[in-house]
C-alpha cells in the first residue's frame, strides 16, 4: 500500500475509504519529568479543560491534556460523535470545563460496558483522577480482545456510524483545504507589500 501525504495529514490512498496514517503533530513536543507545559493549543473538539484555563486558574499542565484528547478520540471512533460538540465556541468551552457529554445516543445501547468504562475514565476533568496512559493500557477493555469479539451492532446501525465518521472526515479535509488557501494568499499578500 502506498502512502500519500496530503498537508498535515498521512492516508493510504486519495479515496473516502482511506487509512489515516498519522495526522498533523506540528504542536507535539516531547515531555521530560521536569519541563512545564504552558502553551495554549489544540483543537477546540478535542481540548482538555485544563488548557481552556491557562492564564487564568493555572499556570502549566500535565501530559493528561493527551488523556482527555485519547477520551474524545475514543468516543468518536465508537459512536461516530464527539462528546463536545457545540458552534457556539463559549458553549462547546463551559461543556468541555465541566465534562457534559452524554451515551444516550442509540448507538451506545450496542457499545460494551468496558469500552463505555474506558471513555469515562478518561474523560475526567478533575487531572488527577483521570486515567493515565498505564492505567490505559491495563484497562480490561484495552486487554480484552474477547470482549470486542461478542459485541454486535446491527448493520443499519453501522451505516449511521460510517456515515458520522465520513462526515466528520470530509468537514476535516474541508478545513484543511481552507487553511491551505488562507496560507497561499497571506504568502501572496506578503510577496506583494515588500
Amino acid at each position: 500500500m502506498h502512502i500519500i501525504q496530503l498537508e498535515n495529514i498521512l492516508l493510504s490512498d486519495q479515496t473516502p475509504q482511506a487509512i489515516v496514517k498519522i495526522a498533523d503533530f506540528g504542536l507535539a513536543r516531547f515531555f521530560a519529568d521536569n519541563s512545564e507545559l504552558r502553551t495554549v493549543c489544540g483543537s477546540p473538539l478535542y481540548v482538555a479543560p485544563e488548557i481552556l484555563d491557562i492564564g487564568m486558574s493555572s499556570e502549566t499542565y500535565t501530559p493528561a491534556v493527551d488523556m482527555w484528547s485519547v477520551g474524545v478520540i475514543l468516543f468518536i471512533l465508537l459512536s461516530g460523535n464527539s462528546p463536545f460538540e457545540n458552534e457556539d465556541e463559549q458553549i462547546l468551552f463551559e461543556k468541555i470545563r465541566s465534562g457534559d457529554y452524554s451515551m444516550d445516543d442509540c448507538l451506545w445501547d450496542y457499545i460494551s460496558a468496558g469500552a463505555k468504562d474506558c471513555v469515562r475514565a478518561l474523560l475526567v476533568v478533575n487531572t488527577t483522577e483521570r486515567m493515565t496512559i498505564t492505567e490505559a493500557l491495563r484497562h480490561p477493555w484495552i486487554l480484552g480482545v474477547k470482549e470486542a469479539e461478542e459485541t454486535f451492532l446491527p448493520s443499519s446501525l453501522i451505516e449511521v456510524k460510517r456515515a458520522r465518521l465520513t462526515g466528520r472526515f470530509e468537514s476535516f479535509r474541508m478545513l484543511q483545504e481552507e487553511e491551505r488557501l488562507a496560507k497561499e494568499h497571506a504568502k501572496s499578500i506578503d510577496r506583494g507589500s515588500i
